[in-house]
């Protein structure tokens, strides 16, 4: 018995070319989705960050910076300054 190859016919290649089409719109829609929800996480994210730095301020401002533990700034928009004034002291 031979092997009898199927060789590319206009609605094979087609047939691909459409089976590729749609594959990549469910990986672009799913990338549209992830894009979506960061953006969403990034948001939220900022929102907390500025009342967590302006929290931190205020506690500086009460009490100095010598209660925050390094772990406390982390997150801080300005978390390095304060570590290099209070390393300077």
């Amino acid at each position: 018995m031979s092997n009898v190859k199927q060789f590319p016919t206009e609605q094979l290649e087609i047939a691909k070319v459409d089976s590729m089409m749609a594959d990549m719109e469910q990986m672009y829609t799913a990338l549209d989705e992830a894009h979506k929800m960061i953006n969403e996480l990034e948001l939220q994210c900022a929102e907390i960050e500025a009342t967590y730095d302006a929290k931190i301020a205020e506690i500086i401002g009460k009490y100095g910076s010598k209660v925050l533990r390094v772990e406390h700034l982390r997150y801080c928009g300005f978390g390095e300054d304060i570590i290099y004034e209070t390393t300077k002291e």
